[in-house]
């Protein structure tokens, strides 16, 4: 697995990181309900809820925006499934999940996927019952959630693995 980890990044070259962009722009919801609480800083969004914010769309039944210090921290989205997608800084083609949950921790700049979760970009596909990307240190990581009969599946498309040029990031 060792060796197999720098070959599965280099197959991955728009997994830079995301838009700083993102971050600065404004949240659009849609959807059938919402629930604001101010003084928590949570707001709830419940039935066929679309949210874009810069380069960020996510579809789900439900979304729960957290915030700290009038700052948005984190959006969980809960579905069957839920969709995330994002386009990487440099890229050309979006990074896309799914699960039956996504956590995007904005302040962390990761996106956690639980339950039946997929991401894919282009061709290359990650697929397990988690998926932890961490879009800051460029590291994704998959697992079985404990349940040996659900194996972790990865597809790489050969025509991305020796993308790069030399001397570019990862």
């Amino acid at each position: 697995m060792r060796r197999l980890a720098p070959a599965l990044l280099l197959c991955w070259p728009g997994l830079v990181h995301a838009l700083d962009d993102d971050a600065r722009q404004a949240i659009s919801i849609e959807a059938d309900q919402v629930e604001l609480d101010e003084k928590r800083q949570i707001s709830t969004y419940t039935g066929h809820v679309k949210m874009i914010q810069g380069s960020v769309h996510v579809q789900a039944d439900h979304i729960v925006i957290t915030g700290k210090a009038n700052k948005v921290i984190e959006i969980t989205a809960r579905g069957q499934p839920a969709y995330f997608r994002q386009r990487p800084e440099g890229a050309q083609v979006d990074v896309e999940a799914q699960a039956n949950e996504v956590v995007y921790h904005i302040t962390h700049t990761t996106v956690s996927l639980r339950g039946a979760a997929q991401m894919s970009q282009g061709n290359n596909v990650f697929r397990g019952e988690h998926i932890h990307y961490d879009m800051t240190a460029n590291v994704v990581r998959a697992t079985n959630g404990g349940n040996e009969r659900n194996r972790v599946q990865v597809t790489i498309d050969p025509a991305t693995v020796n993308t790069r040029k030399p001397g570019a990031k990862p």
